[in-house]
């Protein structure tokens, strides 16, 4: 197992992705109504593709917190990771809440904390959100997935994976045809695969050639296009099961990517590697506020870059400048007291 660097790397890598993945959904959403059949798939299948971003983070966390050389005390297991949700929650609600009233021009109100209580407590807040009401679960569960992951035999291990596989991935793909299958597990859910995923191929437990990899990443894009093909430019509405977290082809998309990713080598002094390693330092933080700027562009100006033939480039240009806004924004919010250690 190489050292830490090279998921700094692969973290970067993967908050890039999920900025561009938000950029194309949130324009497709506010732009619907002007955006051809042709465009709209096209756009959507982008979102799509990036789709392995959020479950490699989950990787990158399993392959780092499920190892049994890494203590994960409960007051530990609390005051580091999961307050840290928490708190970040507390934050970010507040946040959007302030830039809902300013962006819906609302009078200033004592409602609003009212309305970041219950936004805080059912998910009520902007979408994006989702994945820390996630994280605070599988950190409260991760004492005993690392008991999973540190005892089960390496048949096990592969069995456990196999058996996400088929029940919450492949069977509700049934729903494709209309057919709902009867058969699931008691935790049915893919998110603990992805920590088990990460785990399993750092520690040797599982094994997947690089040149498979890369076919597999390949073939999963092509059939993602198409699903976003059969979806936005057929008409199809039933092809859900094929587009989620859970979708088959996400599964192999993320473990594709993270075969592909997990040691990445790249000389620490070069250009690209400082950047990615200064993502990294501020990747919690894009998260949570590129979305501010997403926001800024849609509903402040109104902007619709596919309005110009170039709008593939401008899309391209939005997204690098989020991308580097989020960064400063983040980077100044380190700099003051007690936010460092949440961002």
């Amino acid at each position: 197992m190489r050292g830490n660097v090279s998921y700094s790397y692969t973290r970067a890598i993967a908050c890039l992705a999920i900025v561009l993945l938000h950029l194309t959904y949130q324009v497709d959403l506010a732009c619907q109504k002007d955006l051809s059949a042709n465009t709209l798939w096209l756009s959507q299948s982008v979102a799509y593709c990036m789709n392995w971003a959020v479950p490699v983070f989950l990787m990158v966390t399993g392959s780092l917190l499920l190892n049994l050389k890494k203590e994960l005390p409960l007051e530990k297991l609390w005051k580091k990771y999961i307050l840290r949700m928490i708190w970040a929650l507390i934050i970010s609600i507040s946040v959007f809440r302030v830039a809902d009233g300013i962006f819906d021009r609302e009078s200033v109100s004592y409602a609003w904390l009212g309305d970041i209580l219950i936004q805080f407590l059912t998910n009520g807040s902007w979408t994006h959100l989702w994945y820390l009401y996630l994280m605070v679960g599988l950190y409260a569960m991760m004492p005993f997935y690392k008991k999973i992951a540190g005892y089960a035999s390496d048949q096990e291990y592969r069995y456990l994976l196999l058996l996400y596989l088929v029940f919450v991935s492949g069977l509700p793909l049934l729903k494709v045809i209309g057919i709902q299958a009867a058969f699931y597990l008691p935790d049915q859910l893919i998110y603990p695969f992805y920590l088990f995923f990460g785990y399993g191929l750092v520690s040797g437990k599982i094994r997947c050639k690089k040149r498979l990899a890369f076919w597999t990443l390949i073939a999963s894009w092509l059939a993602m296009i198409f699903a976003a093909y059969l979806r936005f430019a057929c008409g199809k509405k039933n092809l859900s099961p094929l587009l989620d977290y859970s979708s088959l082809i996400v599964v192999l998309m993320a473990c594709s990517s993270f075969v592909l990713l997990h040691d990445l080598r790249l000389r620490e002094t070069s250009f690209a590697a400082r950047i990615l390693l200064a993502l990294d330092r501020t990747s919690f933080g894009i998260y949570l506020f590129h979305m501010v700027f997403i926001v800024i562009f849609l509903r402040g100006f109104a902007y619709n870059p596919y309005a110009s033939p170039w709008g593939g480039v401008f899309i391209l240009g939005l997204w690098l400048a989020i991308s580097m806004l989020s960064y400063l924004l983040v980077t100044l919010l380190q700099k003051i007291p007690g936010l460092k250690k949440v961002f």
